[in-house]
């Protein structure tokens, strides 16, 4: 018969229970830890890859730097600056704008008296393109470097714009200062519709709507302006005088805009390369239809801004073209 061994597998059992002492006590879990903390094991350290929070220290720094956002937003007399700010970088950029069709019958009764409507038409066209096409790289401007030196550089040359058409006599001057006052202005006008949304969260509508009001007060102010100015100046002077005008206007805006440095800032990442956001905006239909409503809206807005003034001259209207468009931009 086959014999087993009892005494070598006895061996090999004791050397197994040396090894692995079975009748040891087991660690128990920590149960009763604090509310907050991570729950570790009785009578061993916690290893590297376990995260300690026991002491709260990052818990309580994200609180402070959430509630120094908090105190930043809609809070204090600051936000309400940056509106007035905004408000005044509005009124000669997108409200002198909706004026802007009183150029057109000044042209075509004293400087360019040889040239049809339709080709004085394309200048202020051309203007109100540019402001609007110039929103979207300015925009991405301010998203990287913020609202200051985008202010300081496209306001600096919207001014200069106007000196030149102060001594402009041709269709060539005309168009290529309007040219360059287009494109600056879009850096006020972006500036000045998107900055408040950083110092405003729950006011937000309120605050943005303050600030529209300056297309409505900056059409209305241009048009009375621009009726004394071109009856009662020559054309040099006059464009001189709204130029200065414009000028204080932008430095007010110059000096009360700033970013909220609470918010995150446009630095370069690898997430702002990133391009499904778009993609995914641009298959969407509701993007689509809220694009073309938009430009319905807009089309009519500026189509009106440029041809009551013309339309009102032909008409017999004479001097009351001003107020026209005073009228128009209630």
């Amino acid at each position: 018969m086959l014999g087993f061994d009892w005494s070598s597998q006895k061996g090999a059992t004791s050397e197994v229970d040396a090894r692995y002492d079975f009748n040891s006590e087991l660690p128990t879990p920590d149960i009763l830890a604090p509310r907050g903390a991570v729950p570790t094991i009785a009578n061993q350290e916690p290893g590297p890859w376990i995260p300690s929070t026991q002491d709260g220290s990052t818990h309580a720094s994200s609180q402070a730097n959430e509630e120094k956002t908090v105190a930043n937003i809609d809070h204090g007399w600051r936000p309400w600056l940056v509106v007035i700010g905004c408000f005044c970088l509005i009124v000669p950029s997108y409200g002198l704008l909706s004026s802007i069709g009183l150029f057109q019958t000044e042209w075509e009764q004293h400087q360019l008296r040889g040239y049809s409507k339709s080709d004085i038409s394309w200048i202020i066209s051309v203007f109100g393109f540019l402001d609007c096409f110039f929103a979207a790289p300015c925009g991405i401007l301010f998203d990287r470097f913020g609202p200051r030196s985008l202010l300081l550089v496209g306001s600096t040359i919207y001014v200069a714009s106007f000196i030149g058409l102060a001594f402009s006599t041709t269709y060539g001057q005309f168009m290529a200062c309007f040219v360059v006052a287009g494109i600056s202005c879009a850096a006020p006008t972006t500036v000045g519709f998107t900055v408040v949304s950083q110092w405003f969260k729950i006011r937000e509508g309120l605050a943005t709507g303050c600030v529209t009001v300056g297309s409505a007060v900056g059409g209305i102010f241009f048009s009375l302006v621009l009726q004394e100015l071109f009856n009662r100046y020559e054309w040099r002077t006059g464009v001189l005088i709204l130029a200065g005008i414009i000028m204080v206007f932008m430095i007010i805006g110059n000096f009360l805009v700033e970013r909220n440095e609470s918010q995150p800032t446009g630095a370069k990442t690898e997430d702002s390369w990133d391009f499904t956001a778009i993609r995914d905006m641009i298959i969407s239909p509701k993007f689509w239809l809220v694009c073309f409503s938009i430009f319905a809206y807009e089309m009519v807005l500026f189509s009106q801004w440029g041809s009551i003034p013309s339309y009102a001259v032909s008409t017999n209207f004479g001097d009351k073209q001003f107020y026209l468009m005073t009228t128009y931009n209630l």
